[in-house]
């Protein structure tokens, strides 16, 4: 009686292991590609980590549709009337799922990247073959550090600085890269519970600087999102407390959250001056339906003193550690 028995385990271990390799994979067996491990890799650790999340989420809702699809199948093929269409049914059903199965990690790895705004960063690596990205990494400002001669250029999270009499911490720092080859920086700074926002940006051999503060988007045009999805622009004049603004750059490019560490998202921005060029209005659209906007005045590097690097760091450039 056990040699039976063992013989008949044997036979339908048989059945299995053909089925899973000549009809049905195994699902326990997905696992990535050398080339789309190696993809993998070159990410942070937390899109790696939702990927497998992903893609374990997506093995159990399958293999549940499977079990019900298959029991049901061999419930119904045993009623004559229906066996022939269950049959039909039943062979495209494995057809499909034959050649849809061993992609699954693939199109798990498509919805991860989709999720996170990395939709196309597949194609710019085939395209570059590099894994230093427009997307992927911002470009390396760094400066020589001069601990006895600080400027903002130097400025990084955790810094401090003097402005309008009051000392001011770093609080996020944003790199963005254009298009048209140039970068400027975006910092958040906090004095309790005061915040201003900066901009600076080199011109030549010159810093121009931006001080300001977050506004709502509305507050400058209510229609202002509806002309730039239908006409890709804002209004050619803007009005803001009173006052017109004229539009003078448009720049596209990727903006890096470089205190978060993340990776770059797609922004556009249109800066309008007043007519005496002291002061902006920022209008900016980030990926496709966020809009932002930014109300500043245009000030001098010696507006600012006293910079000094975090205390509790041993890196004055951790920033750059992306």
């Amino acid at each position: 009686m056990e040699k039976a028995f063992e013989k008949i385990s044997a036979f339908f271990k048989d059945i299995k292991d053909g089925l899973e390799t000549h009809i049905w994979p195994s699902f326990g067996q997905i696992q990535p590609e050398a080339e789309l491990e190696d993809k993998l890799k070159s990410l942070p650790g937390k899109f790696q980590n939702e990927y497998y999340i992903c893609l374990e989420r997506e093995i159990q809702r399958q293999r549940r549709h499977r079990n019900v699809i298959t029991f049901t199948t061999f419930f119904l093929v045993t009623q004559a009337e229906v066996f022939w269409p269950m049959a039909a049914a039943g062979a495209y059903y494995w057809y499909t799922k034959n050649f849809t199965i061993p992609q699954l990690s693939h199109n798990v790895y498509r919805k991860v990247m989709l999720k996170y705004r990395l939709a196309n960063h597949e194609r710019i690596m085939d395209r570059s073959n590099v894994a230093r990205s427009n997307r992927m990494l911002p470009r390396s400002m760094e400066i020589p550090f001069d601990p006895s001669n600080l400027t903002l250029e130097h400025l990084k999270t955790g810094y401090l600085l003097d402005f309008e009499m009051k000392t001011w911490c770093v609080t996020r720092h944003i790199q963005y890269d254009w298009d048209n080859g140039t970068s400027e920086r975006f910092f958040k700074l906090m004095q309790h519970t005061d915040q201003k926002l900066l901009i600076v940006r080199k011109e030549s051999e010159y810093l121009q600087l931006m001080v300001g503060d977050k506004v709502n988007v509305y507050a400058i045009d209510e229609d202002i999102d509806t002309d730039i999805l239908m006409k890709q622009r804002p209004k050619n004049v803007l009005s803001y407390k009173g006052e017109r603004y004229f539009r003078d750059e448009h720049r596209e490019g990727y903006a890096f959250n470089i205190t978060e560490r993340e990776l770059g998202i797609r922004t556009n921005i249109w800066d309008y001056y007043n007519e005496e060029r002291k002061k902006m209005v920022r209008v900016e659209q980030v990926e496709r339906r966020e809009f932002k906007a930014f109300y500043a005045e245009i000030v001098s590097p010696y507006n600012f003193t006293e910079i000094l690097p975090p205390q509790d760091t041993d890196n004055p450039h951790d920033d750059d550690m992306f």
